[in-house]
Formats: C-alpha cells, structure tokens, sequence
C-alpha cells in the first residue's frame, strides 16, 4: 500500500487540486451571475426612476410653458443618465419639446 501512494502521489495532488479548482470555480460563478442579476435589476430600477420622473416633470414645464435654465440643465441630466442606462428614446421627443421652451414665462419683464 505505501508503494502505491508513493507511485502516485502526484495523481492524487492533481486530482485533489482540480477538485478544488473546479469547486472554487463554481462558487465564484454563482456570485457572480448573482451580482449581475442585482446590477441589472438596479440598472432597471434606476432607469424606471428616471423615465417617470424625466416625464413628470417635461409633463410640469409643458404646462407651464417655460423652464428655467437650471431646471434644463437638471432634466438633460436626468435625461443623458436615462440615456445611457439603456433608454429606448421614448422621452426624445418631451426632452426635445423642454428643450425649445422659453427660460422664463412670458409676462416676466
């Protein structure tokens, strides 16, 4: 019996070190797809914060027919975020609407 483990001992640390590997490799996979899971669904959370409130308020400054500079500067950056978190464009046409409205309302002098 001492002989044969003294044959082969290298098969045996091979063997026990992919079993290893091959453990560790499917833990960290799992963590993994578990992670990507949560960042799409706080990708999508945050996007559907954004869609919402990007209309809300395009909605707001179309009724009142203005929006000031800094409520501009505020939507087109709520707008480019929406954007870039993947964003279909269905709030193009309401940026580009807030966009042409006037800075502040018409009777202001």
């Amino acid at each position: 019996m001492p002989d044969w483990i003294a044959k082969y001992w290298i098969e045996w640390i091979f063997g026990i070190l992919c079993a290893v590997l091959a453990g560790l490799y499917k833990n960290l996979s799992a963590r993994l797809k578990r992670q990507k899971e949560e960042q799409d669904a706080l990708k999508n959370g945050i996007r559907a914060l954004l869609q919402r409130q990007i209309s809300e308020d395009g909605n707001l400054y179309c009724r009142q027919k203005y929006s000031t500079i800094e409520q501009k500067n505020t939507f087109l950056c709520m707008y480019d975020s929406y954007h870039a978190l993947g964003g279909n464009g269905a709030m193009t046409n309401l940026r580009d609407r807030v966009m042409a409205l006037p800075n502040e309302p018409e009777n202001a002098a």
